[in-house]
């Protein structure tokens, strides 16, 4: 059995702009910052279990107006990778590095 070295195929994510967002071989031309705000738009923070619909949007604008103005622009940006996050959805068990229900 041969085991695969290389994925041939691009695996992409076509993003709000037009963009195909090569997940394996991303390059800096395709991450736009009208997609990014898009995204993180329609992503709801805590996996939609909050009591009023929160978007990672709405949550990095509030960290930004907490900031002072030469940091505003990090606060804005903090969580821009979830906008390309495969696998946003951690369960308990991932982040405590647990492999069986057992354990927790």
């Amino acid at each position: 059995m041969e085991i695969p070295t290389e994925q041939k195929e691009p695996i992409c994510i076509h993003t709000f702009s037009g963009i195909a967002f090569d997940l394996l071989n991303p390059k800096p031309e395709m991450i736009l910052l009208e997609d990014i705000i898009h995204s993180l738009a329609l992503i709801n923070r805590f996996n939609g279990a909050a009591i009023f619909p929160y978007s990672v949007a709405q949550h990095s604008l509030y960290v930004a107006s907490l900031l002072p103005s030469e940091l505003k622009v990090h606060g804005l940006l903090h969580d821009a990778a979830e906008a390309r996050s495969v696998n946003r959805k951690l369960t308990i068990c991932d982040n405590l590095n647990l492999t069986t229900p057992e354990q927790v």
